[in-house]
């Protein structure tokens, strides 16, 4: 007969030892519970590709997330990120598929 406590007893050795590697884990990735710390102008171009002269067109006409504590122009990779995001332009098998879907559905 198989005892039940050791049954037990086996599994929840494997749940510490799946916890404790998943902490470990956390720890060593980029996981992290600092906040984001907002990058200039400079870095901005780099992290975008962009020249620091459109960085600086972008700003002057509100088209991209900054901010601006004094004289300096801060942002923050998330934002960006997010930015580009938003201009995520279509594949034409996309937009073919929301043409057909568009029909069938009598819009």
């Amino acid at each position: 007969m198989i005892n039940p406590f050791s049954t037990i007893d086996d599994r929840l050795s494997t749940l510490e030892g799946s916890i404790l590697h998943l902490c470990s884990s956390l720890k060593s990735s980029a996981f992290s519970l600092e906040p984001e710390k907002p990058i200039n102008v400079q870095e901005a171009s780099a992290f975008l590709e962009i020249p620091v002269n459109t960085i600086y067109g972008l700003t002057s006409t509100w088209k991209i997330p900054f901010y601006k504590p004094g004289k300096n122009l801060l942002f923050y990779k998330s934002e960006l990120n997010e930015w580009v995001k938003a201009g995520r332009q279509k594949t034409v098998s996309e937009i073919q598929t929301e043409a057909r879907n568009g029909v069938k559905s009598g819009k």
